[in-house]
């Protein structure tokens, strides 16, 4: 069934989506790392040697096209999680009594639309969770 979150649940869900925008930043960071190291070392697993480094004069040359293709990689991340793996609920309401779902129009807020046909409380997806009859 679901139930209204209590506000520590609520201000988790707020902390956890700031993290979450953290998430673009970090990679392009690491994947920038991990090419710097990469060129520098000059690993080439097709080479003879395994090793072929590059002098740091190289590497300088190098850092700005290295940079680009680490914020290629935070924008692809940030794309990524942003359009595919997109869990908006906000559109979406829902009444704890008969458990009809409602999806808000985009001018209209959820708030203005607090009570449904069968006498439940209408709440955004956001503010509940589900949780088992029989742990209730």
């Amino acid at each position: 069934m679901w139930i209204k979150k209590n506000i520590a649940e609520i201000k988790d869900d707020i902390i956890k989506e700031k993290k979450d925008k953290t998430v673009p930043v970090l990679i392009g960071v690491f994947v920038f790392l991990v090419v710097i190291i990469n060129t520098k070392l000059g690993i080439d697993k097709h080479s003879s040697s395994y090793f072929n480094p590059i002098t740091w004069a190289e590497l300088f040359k190098c850092i700005p096209l290295l940079a680009l293709l680490s914020i290629a990689a935070s924008v692809a991340t940030y794309l990524y999680r942003s359009y595919i793996m997109k869990h908006n609920f906000s559109d979406y309401s829902i009444c704890i009594k008969c458990e009809k779902v409602y999806r808000n129009k985009k001018n209209v807020k959820a708030e203005n639309m607090m009570i449904c046909k069968c006498g439940g409380t209408v709440v955004n997806l956001n503010r509940v969770k589900w949780v088992d009859d029989e742990n209730y």
